[in-house]
């Protein structure tokens, strides 16, 4: 299956600024595009299309896949892989629009796949993608490495953690369940999990629910606050999307308003001081640059 595919993510080569667009791994060409789409005017996929595109109709032909709910930026780069562009191309269009996030994401890909002792002359990123990329940070707040596997660096959870923690997400573990995921409870290492999974009963579903598990899976690698919730572990195997967070024992704000379970009213002191702290966190992903993340759904625990 397509989507099996890009779900394993595997590097079959090590990325340089040498590599053709047709060779992107199609975890990192999802997650760009879902950047660029994600972005409006001379960041977003427009904006490359003033740098690729030779004529007005050339962007009209692309509104026409936008409207059909198809990724604009996806068309663009197929079009401009088939010249034989390559990453270092890439690049330079991004670092012409000023797109930084777009050049992190791809110059740390490729830094993880080419360890600075293993460069030679000519191979690898220039040293002004290095520098650059060498402490990535959001404001100040350093952005999680992850390895080719999708296991963010510093977790000790394997996927077999998440199989075994949850009996291969036997319904018995099901504590939750949205329109496109189901969030599953596990013990793992003397310590409690959420793992949400997303839903592909069809197999016409997969690439859309791929493209929302990178969408979220971007904003939690690339923004963190101490009022949004961390991620311990994200996995794309056997074709399974899956992202692990800390389980929240307190249940979630609505539990918490209703006093289920016969708990104690919540105190002034505490309604304010959660308000307070949503809306921080939804002040920080409206204002980041160059980029602002509009949350549609917001959950309080």
């Amino acid at each position: 299956m397509a989507c099996a595919a890009a779900g394993s993510c595997g590097a079959g080569g090590a990325l340089s600024v040498h590599t053709l667009l047709f060779d992107l791994p199609p975890a990192l060409l999802g997650e760009l595009c879902a950047i660029l789409d994600s972005c409006d005017g001379a960041l977003g996929w427009r904006g490359l299309a003033e740098r690729l595109s030779n004529t007005w109709l050339d962007v009209r032909h692309i509104e026409k896949y936008v409207d059909q709910g198809k990724s604009g930026t996806r068309e663009l780069l197929w079009s401009w892989a088939q010249k034989n562009k390559t990453v270092g191309d890439l690049l330079q269009i991004l670092q012409e629009m000023g797109h930084h996030r777009a050049i992190h994401l791809i110059a740390n890909h490729g830094a993880a796949l080419n360890p600075p002792e293993q460069h030679h002359q000519g191979d690898g990123f220039p040293d002004l993608f290095s520098k650059e990329t060498a402490n990535v940070t959001v404001d100040n707040v350093p952005i999680l490495e992850h390895n080719k596997k999708g296991i963010v660096l510093n977790s000790s959870i394997s996927f077999q953690n998440i199989i075994e923690g949850t009996n291969n997400f036997h319904k018995g573990f099901l504590i939750g369940e949205g329109e496109i995921f189901e969030v599953y409870r596990a013990e793992i290492q003397n310590q409690t999990y959420a793992i949400k999974l997303f839903k592909q009963e069809k197999t016409m579903q997969c690439k859309k629910q791929w493209k929302r598990f990178l969408s979220e899976l971007e904003v939690l690698l690339l923004f963190h606050h101490p009022n949004i919730l961390e991620l311990a572990a994200y996995f794309t195997e056997s074709e399974k999307f899956c992202l692990v967070y800390p389980f929240m024992r307190n249940g979630s704000l609505f539990d918490r308003l209703q006093c289920v379970g016969n708990t104690a009213p919540l105190s002034w002191h505490i309604r304010i001081s959660v308000l307070i702290g949503t809306a921080k966190a939804i002040q920080y992903l409206h204002n980041m640059v160059p980029c602002s993340v509009i949350c549609g759904s917001i959950s309080r625990h």
